[in-house]
């Protein structure tokens, strides 16, 4: 493995992990808002 692919690697694991974050937090206020057109 060189060097470039091993940044390209770690920068692609940082970008999943932002958007693991991301998700979490948008997912949070999703449920929220599905649960809220379910029960009306």
């Amino acid at each position: 493995m060189t060097l470039k692919e091993r940044m390209e690697v770690i920068g692609m694991v940082n970008l999943i992990n932002k958007h693991k974050d991301f998700a979490k937090r948008v997912g949070l206020e999703d449920r929220t808002i599905i649960k809220h057109v379910i029960i009306s």
